[in-house]
């Protein structure tokens, strides 16, 4: 494994050494991702994993919570009293919609939910009549 570290590195100081002072620090740009851009794919990727949970509903009320505090990172990025700040009507209706979600027992009616909580938790027919 060294020795294809090696090739590599002596591949890449090659042609690094044929590019211009500009294109060399385009390339630097380019090949190191720093902590902003591991930050954006982050968030990127857990908007994905929210919004397509939600949709399926599975593990709903975790995701809309997640939701919930995506939306609240996006409302108090944009004050009302700043110049300029964007109007965020949108965001706080879909924020209170995602509370909606959180606080009622909607995964217990559709989704994956349903079907989990059904195979994992659910009390034999027993039980339920004696505690009734």
């Amino acid at each position: 494994m060294n020795d294809v570290s090696a090739i590599s590195r002596n591949l890449k100081t090659c042609l690094n050494q044929s590019l211009s002072a500009a294109d060399q620090k385009k390339v630097a740009a380019t090949v190191s991702p720093n902590s902003l851009w591991q930050i954006d794919r982050f968030v990127s990727w857990s908007l994905v994993t929210i919004g397509s949970c939600l949709v399926l509903g599975f593990l709903t009320k975790f995701n809309a919570m997640g939701g919930v505090f995506f939306l609240s990172s996006i409302i108090a990025a944009q004050p009302p009293w700043v110049v300029g700040a964007q109007p965020t009507y949108d965001q706080w209706v879909e924020l209170s919609a995602l509370l909606v979600i959180a606080s009622m027992p909607s995964g217990g009616w559709i989704g994956l939910d349903y079907f989990l909580l059904g195979r994992c938790c659910r009390r034999s027919g027993s039980n339920r009549s004696a505690s009734v």
